[in-house]
């Protein structure tokens, strides 16, 4: 598994943080393109069995660079994301003390630009398999913006893996929940990267 500290990162200075800002869907994503074509060309990664994962802005990241770059990944999921950035305003984030300054400054406020970064509106160009996991109560990415990326994936022919739970938040809280997703997480993986038959059967 590779996580890569793209620019945008807390935790390594103030700079690499503000590197980030109007760059969810741009600067960010490709630095996830550079450390997944270091880690095939240094011999850690197959190109041919490459997925992408990520959960809240993660999920954005993981949909949008396999809309980007689609020659790099096998697969993508997204758990409890965020999909659409001029949705962002009906999140819990306004609600948060400086959560709209926050907005502004790291996502930015031009509505044109910030479609085109959005990857619901990229679903045409993702062709491989999507798996979305959500919960209904999420107040952080409300329900509806992956109820729109998964509209958006069929529209465009894809038929997304859905994974919801009405009574979960920001992420699945439940144990039987979270044993659940990620063994079903697995299981699109294996499958998604045809080693589904080299996995042993769970008793």
């Amino acid at each position: 598994m590779l996580q890569t500290n793209f620019r945008g990162s807390g935790g390594f200075g103030l700079d690499h943080l503000q590197r980030g800002f109007g760059q969810w869907g741009d600067g960010m994503i490709d630095d996830l393109q550079l450390a997944t074509r270091w880690a095939v060309q240094a011999g850690h990664a197959n190109a041919d069995r490459v997925c992408i994962y990520g959960a809240s802005y993660g999920a954005f990241a993981a949909l949008t660079a396999a809309a980007r770059y689609p020659e790099n990944y096998q697969c993508a999921a997204g758990y409890a994301g965020v999909y659409d950035l001029n949705e962002l305003s009906r999140s819990d984030i306004p609600f948060l003390p400086g959560g709209d300054r926050y907005l502004a400054l790291a996502v930015g406020t031009d509505a044109e630009e910030l479609h085109r970064q959005s990857p619901v509106n990229m679903a045409d160009r993702i062709q491989v398999p999507v798996l979305l996991a959500h919960g209904g109560e999420d107040r952080r990415a409300p329900a509806f913006q992956a109820e729109a990326m998964q509209q958006a994936l069929q529209e465009a022919g894809q038929d997304p893996e859905w994974i919801f739970h009405r009574a979960e938040g920001h992420g699945f809280f439940a144990q039987e929940n979270r044993i659940a997703f990620y063994q079903s997480l697995l299981a699109f993986f294996n499958k998604s990267l045809g080693l589904a038959d080299a996995m042993p059967a769970r008793q």
